[in-house]
C-alpha cells in the first residue's frame, strides 16, 4: 500500500513539473509571440492581492511547506516561487529574500518534524522502496549510527535526495530528533539560493532584464560556495 502510494506521488511530481514547463511556455508565447499580455495581466492583479494581503500569503507559504514536507514532495519550486513572490510583496521593505528564506526555513524544520514524528508508524516496505530509489541510503546505515549529525548533513547538502524522504529515512534509522533538527541547517544554503534564483526572476520580470536575474543568481551561487 505505501509502496504504491510512493509511486503515486512520484507521477504526481511528474505531472507538477510537466505543468510548470506548459506554464513557462505559455507565459513566454502570451508575451513574445502572441503579445496579448493576458498572463501578465492574471499575474499582476494576483500579485497585487497578495501585496495587499501580504500576512496571509506568508503564513500560506509556511502552511504549504509544512504539508509538502510531511507528504514527501520536494519543496524546491515553492521555496523558488516564495523568491519570485515576496520580492513583489515586500519590495519597498527590502527584506523580501530574507523573509522568503525563513519563512521556508520555518515551514521545512515544522513540516520535517512533524514527519519524523509519524515516520515510525509507517511500513517498513516504504523503507525497502525508498532505499531501492536511492541506493546512496543503503550505504549509511552503520555510518549514521556512528556519525549521525554529520552524515545526516552531509546528506541534507544532496538536492538530488528529497527533503521529505530523508525525513523519513533517519527517523526509520532511530537518529535523535535534536540531532534531526539541527542537521536541517545544511539546507539553509541551498534554500537561499533557490530564494535569490526566484528574486533574481523577479526583477528580470519587472523590467529590470537580465541582469537582475543574473545578480539574483550570482548571489544564490556565492552562498553555495
Amino acid at each position: 500500500m505505501h509502496s504504491a502510494a510512493l509511486i503515486s506521488r512520484s507521477n504526481a511530481k511528474k505531472i507538477t513539473s510537466l505543468l510548470v514547463i506548459v506554464a513557462l511556455i505559455l507565459l513566454i508565447c502570451d508575451r513574445t509571440l502572441f503579445q496579448s499580455h493576458h498572463i501578465k495581466t492574471a499575474t499582476y492583479h494576483t500579485l497585487s492581492w497578495m501585496y495587499n494581503h501580504a500576512a496571509i500569503v506568508l503564513g500560506l507559504h509556511i502552511l504549504s511547506m509544512i504539508l509538502l514536507t510531511c507528504f514527501f514532495v520536494p519543496p524546491a519550486l515553492l521555496v523558488l516561487a516564495s523568491g519570485f513572490v515576496f520580492q513583489n510583496i515586500y519590495v519597498v521593505e527590502g527584506w523580501s529574500f530574507v523573509i522568503a528564506w525563513l519563512a521556508s526555513m520555518l515551514g521545512a524544520v515544522i513540516g520535517g518534524t512533524l514527519a519524523f514524528s509519524r515516520a515510525p508508524g509507517l511500513s517498513r516496505d516504504l523503507l525497502r522502496v525508498v532505499c531501492g530509489r536511492y541506493p546512496i541510503l543503503n550505504a549509511v546505515d552503520t555510518a549514521v549510527v556512528k556519525n549521525p549529525l554529520r552524515v545526516m548533513m552531509l546528506l541534507r547538502l544532496n538536492p538530488f535526495l528529497p527533503f521529505g524522504v530523508l525525513n523519513y529515512v533517519f527517523a526509520m534509522k532511530g537518529v535523535d530528533m535534536a540531532l534531526f533538527v539541527a542537521a536541517m541547517a545544511s539546507v539553509m544554503q541551498w534554500y537561499l539560493f533557490l530564494v535569490c534564483v526566484g528574486a533574481g526572476l523577479s526583477n528580470m520580470y519587472n523590467g529590470y532584464g537580465f541582469i537582475g536575474y543574473a545578480i539574483g543568481t550570482a548571489c544564490g551561487a556565492l552562498v553555495m560556495v
